[in-house]
């Protein structure tokens, strides 16, 4: 029996692709004696400032939205437009990461280089997010709108 084994065999979301590393240049950064290895950025970097993003996004959405009141967690996504792009804009990245970690394998699929599907998902990771964010965002403020023309009412604050 012969087995034959492949790059997709040995998938890289056990670790979160490292968080798309094969987008990152291959950049060696030296600060004074200290040599920054390249896999500091995507593997240490990036989630940290995903993370903390994540868990700080309560405290700064109560900084910046100035609610004195009560806030109610039971409001329907489109009441609250600008945290349901966010959170969509997001999904986004995250998910256009997963890809590159398998881009080895999308590049067989589709028989292309694996050099042009870095170059696609480098571009992708930037403005894939920003479309989900004006497209989700645009959606939210049409169901107000059309919540209020058939007599419901506006009510950002919740």
């Amino acid at each position: 029996m012969i087995c034959i084994a492949s790059s997709a065999g040995m998938t890289q979301t056990a670790i979160f692709e490292v968080f798309g590393e094969s987008l990152f240049p291959n950049m060696h950064v030296k600060i004074g004696t200290l040599l920054v290895p390249e896999l500091f950025f995507p593997a240490v970097l990036l989630p940290s400032i995903v993370f903390v993003a994540l868990y700080a996004y309560p405290f700064l959405e109560k900084l910046f939205s100035f609610e004195s009141r009560e806030h109610n967690v039971l409001r329907l996504p489109y009441q609250q437009p600008f945290s349901t792009a966010a959170g969509c804009g997001l999904v986004m990245f995250v998910l256009v990461l997963e890809a590159a970690g398998a881009d080895d394998v999308i590049a067989v699929a589709m028989n292309g280089s694996v050099t042009q599907i870095r170059t696609t998902l480098r571009v992708l990771v930037v403005v894939l997010p920003a479309i989900t964010w004006i497209v989700v965002y645009g959606m939210c403020l049409r169901a107000l709108r059309v919540r209020a023309a058939r007599g419901g009412t506006i009510n950002l604050d919740g």
